[in-house]
């Protein structure tokens, strides 16, 4: 340690331009390098802590008790530091619920696919769908046909019968790439009224209501 320490004085006199007579402890202030003991020693609890909040059966906290390449038994329990940093009990862990097992709801979001609509209902949605009024947006998300990785998915952005953007996106994920789907549709310009998302594939609605939620009014139907 104490030769890390005089080199490093040595590098913070050349970095900062003072002469070898300058007192040290300055230096370090004043280009905001701390001594090398201390450095270690922050870099040393922060990887303590970490070792803390990881999983307990995670390789890095089991190498210590199942280690095929060590050369010795492991009854031996020989000390390391790696045995000295290693909590000898962790907290209680369990798995969080899927994503999927958890709908959510928001007050400002309308999802019509969970409801059985009358004959009236599906009626005007096709009224909506023909005729919308000028101020509403209407957004059509389509899965397109690439059965593999990278998925893709187009949207068609209506504001009452005019055409006002449209575009493709693709992910590696289906779900990642109809939320980029919805994000570039939903974020273009400024939508100051309600929001109607028709998806073709209803089981898509699994994705957005079991993963994400939006800050903006909008209904699935």
């Amino acid at each position: 340690m104490d030769i890390l320490q005089v080199t490093q004085n040595d590098a913070v006199c050349k970095m900062s331009g003072a002469f070898k007579t300058t007192p040290i402890i300055p230096l370090h202030y004043l280009i905001a390098i701390p001594p090398i003991t201390l450095t270690l020693s922050k870099l040393t609890d922060d990887f303590h802590l970490c070792i803390q909040h990881l999983l307990p059966f995670t390789l890095i906290c089991t190498i210590t008790t199942f280690n095929p390449a060590a050369d010795w038994h492991l009854s031996l329990n020989p000390p390391t530091s790696l045995t000295h940093l290693i909590p000898n009990s962790f907290p209680p862990f369990t798995f969080p619920s899927p994503l999927y097992k958890s709908i959510w709801t928001y007050p400002w979001v309308h999802n019509n696919t969970v409801i059985t609509l009358s004959h009236k209902s599906k009626e005007a949605t096709k009224e909506l769908i023909h005729t919308p009024p000028y101020d509403t947006f209407h957004l059509f998300v389509q899965l397109l046909t690439i059965p593999s990785p990278p998925f893709a998915a187009s949207f068609l952005l209506f504001q009452g019968q005019m055409l006002v953007h449209h575009s493709a996106t693709r992910d590696s994920s289906q779900p990642c790439m109809l939320l980029a789907a919805l994000y570039k549709g939903l974020t273009y310009n400024s939508l100051s009224n309600y929001v109607h998302i028709f998806l073709l594939d209803l089981s898509l609605t699994q994705y957005f209501f079991h993963s994400y939620k939006y800050t903006i009014p909008f209904s699935f139907t």
